[in-house]
């Protein structure tokens, strides 16, 4: 009867030792598929937060021309009425004088360079706002990537979690079969010493390690 057991408890052992190897590997491989879903995580808010603040320089640099706009604006206006005023006050004259003349003449250029002035801006700043806004896009669909990425994280930590004390689970069971066979060794002989392997304290051990998520610790999760 005492061998018909140890043989059962033996082949219990010889199962869980199988099955502990199993999940160990399981649990180290969602172990690093975790730490890979972590690095795509940290590099993509890496690009979130360099695009935000691109896109923040240039929406800075719009705004900056947008005002330069206003004042091209304001002076354009200001050689139209200058130039409207000239044309006034020589409209009466039959004969307007060279100096008339080249007055009208500077008032004319001065007039036709703000505009020009005034249509550059406009140009640029539209440009500039288009570049920002094409940039936000690009923010926005790189932060969704990131949430995703996050997502996929806690999913495989989760995951990682459940092997994890499967594998706990496992090793204990393992201790218990080398716990019984010992026991058992030791009633039946009393003075011989057991010439077993110290199994169980390396199982202790790891368990040790493990069950305080070094693993995890180390994957820098």
């Amino acid at each position: 009867m005492t061998t018909e057991f140890n043989n059962l408890i033996n082949d219990a052992l010889d199962l869980t030792t199988s099955k502990v190897k199993d999940a160990r590997r399981a649990r180290d491989k969602q172990n690093h598929v975790t730490k890979t879903f972590k690095l795509k995580r940290d590099n993509l808010n890496i690009k979130v937060k360099s695009s935000v603040a691109e896109t923040e320089r240039l929406k800075h640099e719009r705004d900056e021309i947008n005002f330069s706009v206003k004042q091209y604006k304001a002076k354009r206006k200001d050689f139209a009425n200058a130039q409207k005023k000239l044309k006034k006050e020589l409209q009466d004259i039959i004969t307007p004088s060279v100096n008339d003349s080249k007055r009208l003449q500077n008032a004319i250029e001065a007039h036709g360079k703000s505009h020009d002035n005034f249509k550059n801006a406009v140009a640029s700043a539209e440009k500039k706002h288009e570049e920002m806004s094409a940039l936000m896009k690009e923010t926005n669909s790189l932060r969704q990537e990131a949430n995703l990425a996050h997502r996929d994280l806690r999913e495989s930590k989760k995951r990682a979690d459940v092997l994890h004390k499967q594998y706990m689970v496992l090793l204990r069971c393992k201790s218990s079969c080398i716990e019984l066979l010992q026991a058992m060794t030791l009633d039946e002989t009393e003075e011989e010493e057991i010439p077993t392997e110290n199994i169980q304290l390396r199982a202790k051990q790891t368990s040790k390690v493990e069950a305080s998520d070094e693993a995890f610790k180390k994957a820098g999760l």
